[in-house]
């Protein structure tokens, strides 16, 4: 009995630690990680980048002039939306888009995009160009590569094919939405909303800013079902002490900060953007510029590929756009548990009290098991954190909940959803 209880008061010293020990032993795993990437090489690499990335900040308005003038000769006209969704994946993707377009009533025309014939022969795009015709769609299928074919000849052609095809589409006036895209009502108002007409160009906010430390690829804190204050504290910390400074990535703060661009502000997502074209042409042009081949190298080892391209580069040269300044919301369900789980990024217009427009199902929402079906959005973003070990999804805690409106959630939900 003795021995009983002095080994209780032991058992739950040792479990109280394998919390801490654990986190300690995933940071210095991410670490180790980390410091064989930071090598003097890849600090050489970084740092020639950032000198890249600002020369050709310093540049950016000469360079553009003669693809602006190129630019000006292209016939455009009329309104419409552009997707590059080519090939098994992205068809598959875009075939829920399709589905919420009819959902909505939205009636602007179509332009698919796809990068050679190759990906038109596949299941999805076949199922792609049935959907369109069975909802009575107006969507046309064009090749990206009979307009710029050296564009697969360099690494990021993925990111770069979205404001190619921008360029490259027969409208005037586009609002382009990547394929993971979905509607919840009907964008055309977008075209008439007073920040649009003033500036000619509609960008979105994105989740996090230039500032954020936040090594979120190694995601080393998945230790408990709920964090305590001391888990949040030490993630911060070693986060801020331990990681951060061995990371060898590009910092192109420097740089966006002479443009006068706000690194603490959030950056943009380019999920969703309205552009007028003939009024944007030497924004445009400078967006071509920095996602062509022999500059993209550089530009998307400290950016995440093209997104923040857009809004740079119209600051670049002067060009006069509209960020929406909200941070998305977070559209998703509350678990058994308790905890929010999210599906998507919900982005709405120009407007306080606006409804979301778009339900983004991005990046890591596409790899994990969730329901597309959204019931729940959270507007201010509580600590992420991981429900180990019973699995790998990242949920939220201390966010703000709220019911997501019945009528859009009857907007997002369909059977289609289930290729996601």
């Amino acid at each position: 009995m003795p021995l009983l209880a002095w080994l209780r008061p032991l058992q739950r010293a040792l479990a109280a630690l394998h919390a801490p020990l654990r986190l300690a032993l995933s940071v210095a795993r991410a670490r180790s990680h980390l410091a064989l990437e930071a090598t003097t090489l890849a600090r050489r690499s970084a740092a020639a980048a950032e000198a890249s990335f600002d020369d050709l900040l310093r540049r950016l308005p000469a360079l553009c002039q003669p693809w602006e003038a190129r630019l000006a000769r292209r016939p455009r006209a009329g309104r419409g939306i552009v997707v590059v969704a080519g090939g098994e994946r992205y068809a598959a993707l875009a075939l829920p888009l399709l589905h919420s377009l009819r959902a909505v009533g939205c009636e602007l025309p179509v332009e698919v995009f796809h990068l050679g014939a190759a990906e038109l022969q596949c299941e999805a795009m076949e199922a792609l160009r049935e959907a369109a015709a069975r909802l009575r769609l107006d969507v046309v299928f064009r090749d990206l590569l009979a307009t710029h074919p050296t564009l697969c000849d360099a690494a990021g052609y993925g990111y770069a094919a979205k404001p190619l095809a921008l360029l490259a589409s027969a409208f005037d006036e586009v609002l382009l939405l990547d394929a993971d895209n979905r509607l919840l009502s009907d964008p055309t108002a977008l075209f008439e909303c007073a920040e649009y007409a003033r500036h000619g160009a509609l960008f979105w906010s994105d989740m996090h800013s230039f500032d954020a430390k936040f090594v979120r690829m190694y995601d080393p804190w998945q230790v408990r079902r709920r964090p305590t204050r001391f888990d949040a504290w030490l993630q911060d910390a070693l986060d801020k002490y331990f990681l951060s400074p061995v990371r060898a990535k590009p910092d192109f703060r420097a740089s966006l900060r002479k443009l006068g661009v706000d690194t603490s502000a959030p950056t943009a997502e380019s999920g969703q953007l309205l552009v007028h074209k003939s009024r944007c042409l030497r924004g445009l042009a400078a967006v071509f510029v920095m996602n062509l081949n022999t500059q993209r190298e550089f530009v998307y080892e400290g950016l995440h590929g093209d997104k923040d391209t857009f809004h740079i580069g119209f600051r670049a040269v002067g060009a006069p756009f509209h960020l929406i300044p909200r941070q998305p919301d977070l559209g998703g369900h509350v678990g058994e548990n308790g905890c929010f789980f999210d599906s998507c990024f919900l982005q709405r217009p120009p407007g306080a009290d606006s409804q979301p427009m778009f339900a983004h199902f991005c990046g890591r929402h596409r790899g994990e098991k969730r329901s597309p079906n959204i019931t729940t959005y959270m507007a201010a973003r509580g600590r992420p954190f991981r429900s180990w070990p019973e699995d790998d999804r990242r949920g939220y805690l201390a966010g703000t909940l709220h019911p997501f409106p019945t009528t859009l959630a009857l907007a997002c939900k369909s059977d289609e959803y289930a290729c996601l």
